[in-house]
C-alpha cells in the first residue's frame, strides 16, 4: 500500500478528507463543567469565598473538590511568608546578639 505522490512516499495514509471528532468552535467536557459552576456561584448570590468554604465545610463532597476549594481559599486566609530579611532599626540580627553580647559581659 505505499504510493509515490510528488516525490514524497505515502504509506498506510488515505487519500480522503479527514472527518468526525468534534467541530470547530465546540467546548470540551472541561470548559462546560466550568462555565455551569460559574453559573451556578453567580444564581447562588454568593461570593466565591463563600461558595468555595461551603465546599469546604460540605464533608459528602469528594475529598478532591475539597482540596481545591482549600486551595483556592488559602490566599485570602493565609498570607504569603515574605521573602525578605526583616530588619528594625537598622541593625541585622547579628549585630543584635553582637550587642547583647557586650551588655552580658558589661555585667560580669
Amino acid at each position: 500500500m505505499e504510493e509515490i505522490i510528488d516525490g514524497v512516499r505515502s504509506v498506510g495514509l488515505s487519500k480522503r478528507k479527514k472527518t468526525g471528532g468534534r467541530q470547530k468552535g465546540t467546548q470540551n467536557k472541561r470548559t462546560i463543567e466550568r462555565q455551569a459552576a460559574i453559573q451556578a456561584i453567580q444564581a447562588s448570590g454568593k461570593s466565591p469565598m463563600a461558595f468555595f468554604a461551603d465546599i469546604l465545610g460540605n464533608e459528602q463532597a469528594p475529598l478532591e473538590l475539597r482540596f481545591q476549594a482549600a486551595k483556592e481559599l488559602a490566599p485570602f486566609v493565609h498570607p504569603r511568608l515574605a521573602s525578605t530579611e526583616s530588619r528594625s532599626g537598622g541593625m541585622s540580627h547579628e549585630g543584635r546578639l553582637e550587642q547583647l553580647r557586650e551588655l552580658l559581659s558589661d555585667d560580669d
